[in-house]
């Protein structure tokens, strides 16, 4: 949902939903009834079976498909990529939300900048349950998110997306060379940077995106490129590994 100046909307809620129809109506009917004007719905749809494409015709609402199932996180990136936004909320499409909810994020974004904003999630076993109750905002989570009620600066989630890309491509590669028998990236260096800089135990920590966004601006330049090359060599030797376990399954059966 756009403001009437045609304005770029303050933040985008994303739902990433499969075979969720009717939970997913009254998700997008509490959305759609929100204190503030200024945010957008988008509904990535990952190849549901249960006319969720009926949906689409739900004015406000940018509805999306995936063709075939990819997944919770391929169909986020998605809607992320589809966002105008300066803040991504991401909600489940189970969820259902209070009349603040959207305000309560933007503004808790205007404290400080570069912040992940989580809320609490109260579980209900039918709708009717929900009654009066109203979704608060309780804080800032660093790592853990409950992504039912999270949101985050858009560029934060450009870095994220930057990262998955090069997990995705390192696998491929790998797929590639053993199909033509070829080796095509230099894996023993990737792993070994990736093992002493051990890279696993905080290279996908949200407190390490947030460390490498708030430093963008930071005096010495190449803090930042630095960093972010540093964790690309994490998602490179990820991407790698599990390509290769997969492998030796296979040719195992």
């Amino acid at each position: 949902m756009q403001n009437e100046s045609n304005m770029k909307p303050k933040a985008s809620v994303i739902i990433a939903t499969y075979n969720r129809k009717e939970l997913l109506r009254y998700c997008l009917e509490r959305l759609l009834n929100q204190t503030t004007p200024d945010y957008e719905i988008i509904v990535v749809d990952d190849g549901s079976t249960d006319n969720t494409s009926e949906l689409n015709e739900i004015k406000r609402v940018r509805y999306f498909r995936n063709a075939n199932q990819m997944g919770q996180p391929f169909s986020r990136n998605k809607g992320i990529r589809e966002a105008n936004g300066e803040i991504i909320i991401f909600v489940d499409s189970d969820v259902m939300v209070g009349r603040k909810f959207i305000e309560d994020h933007i503004s808790l974004h205007k404290i400080g900048e570069r912040l992940i904003v989580q809320g609490l999630v109260r579980h209900i076993k039918h709708p009717k349950d929900a009654g009066a109750f109203s979704l608060r905002i309780d804080g800032f989570s660093r790592v853990g998110l409950v992504t039912q009620n999270v949101s985050i600066e858009k560029t934060m989630e450009r870095f994220k997306t930057s990262f998955q890309k090069k997990y995705q491509w390192s696998k491929n590669i790998v797929y590639l060379g053993n199909k033509y028998n070829k080796r095509f990236i230099p894996s023993k260096r990737v792993l070994t940077i990736s093992r002493f800089l051990q890279l696993s135990r905080w290279a996908e920590k949200d407190r390490a995106v947030k460390f490498l966004v708030s430093n963008m601006d930071f005096p010495i330049f190449f803090i930042t490129p630095m960093l972010k090359e540093i964790m690309k060599y994490h998602y490179r030797a990820k991407g790698m590994l599990e390509a290769i376990e997969l492998l030796n399954e296979k040719s195992k059966t």
